[in-house]
């Protein structure tokens, strides 16, 4: 892994700005492109009558609600995350399946559950900001039955770019060292991980992801705190950052602006007697 320094969503509640965070997160999830890839990985979990499902890294607790509609009264959906804020934020949405959906504060990398506890599990967008993704995954195998699912998804942030016209400072902006997430490349090794892991018939797929939002895409890729970056490392102007993003929402006006990225899904079943305790 090319693991670096924990990114602000590694540790929500101490960064300077929480609400930040559970903002983007309301803000990303009404996004057309990841509205239906969120539809497509909830119905590829195969939810029942009475599952049982976990949900990893919940945040506001969005895949969480829509699960437990598709699980019926019999069922559970819960929803755990590190993030208190999070948390907090997740129990307090309104929510028609009350007391199908719950919501938990917990570490990825040690879940609260005992073995076997649930019939599938889900980590979305989460394994770029851990730790160390394989000690979640065996945690995520660990968790779920024999003969369940586990899915999880993730982007490469070294396949995103953005077609703006300037002199090269986007392709600056967008280098994968300035990437908000502490393992940039883990869309690219979900795969090995899941061999590595045990799981058994192991799926892939890799979807592009098209934003024409330049202010979303500000938010979401964090170019503010990568432009400060650059500033700090290099000759780079406050003035010339300024001009740049006004390049962006001149560009968006226009429907001229374009960002572009790649996620990749994996998803694989725990082998009967395939929990270790």
């Amino acid at each position: 892994m090319d693991e670096r320094e924990p990114d602000g969503w590694s540790s929500v509640d101490e960064s300077a700005d929480p609400s930040y965070y559970t903002a983007c997160l309301e803000a990303v999830t009404d996004h057309e492109w990841l509205a239906r890839a969120k539809r497509a990985s909830h119905m590829r979990l195969d939810p029942t009558e009475g599952d049982a499902i976990l949900d990893v890294g919940c945040g506001v607790g969005a895949d969480v609600v829509a699960l437990a509609e598709l699980v019926g009264s019999t069922g559970r959906v819960v929803g755990v995350d590190n993030s208190r804020r999070m948390i907090e934020r997740a129990a307090g949405r309104p929510d028609p399946s009350a007391g199908t959906a719950a919501f938990h504060v917990g570490d990825a990398h040690d879940l609260p559950y005992r073995a076997d506890a649930f019939d599938s599990c889900r980590a979305e967008r989460v394994f770029q900001h851990l730790a160390d993704p394989r000690a979640a995954l065996a945690e995520l195998r660990r968790v779920t039955r024999p003969g369940g699912l586990v899915w999880v998804a993730d982007p490469d942030w070294s396949t995103f770019g953005l077609d703006v016209p300037d002199d090269g400072l986007a392709e600056r902006v967008m280098d994968v060292g300035l990437a908000p997430a502490r393992n940039p490349r883990i869309g690219r090794r979900l795969r090995g991980l899941f061999v590595e892991a045990g799981l058994c018939d192991v799926e892939l797929d890799a979807d592009a992801m098209v934003w024409t939002d330049p202010d979303l895409v500000r938010e979401s890729f964090r170019l503010e705190p990568r432009l400060e970056r650059l500033r700090t490392e290099s000759e780079l102007s406050a003035r010339r950052a300024d001009e740049w993003l006004d390049t962006l929402r001149r560009a968006g006006e226009r429907d001229e602006f374009l960002a572009v990225g790649t996620a990749f899904t994996v998803v694989g079943t725990v082998p009967d007697g395939g929990t270790d305790g």
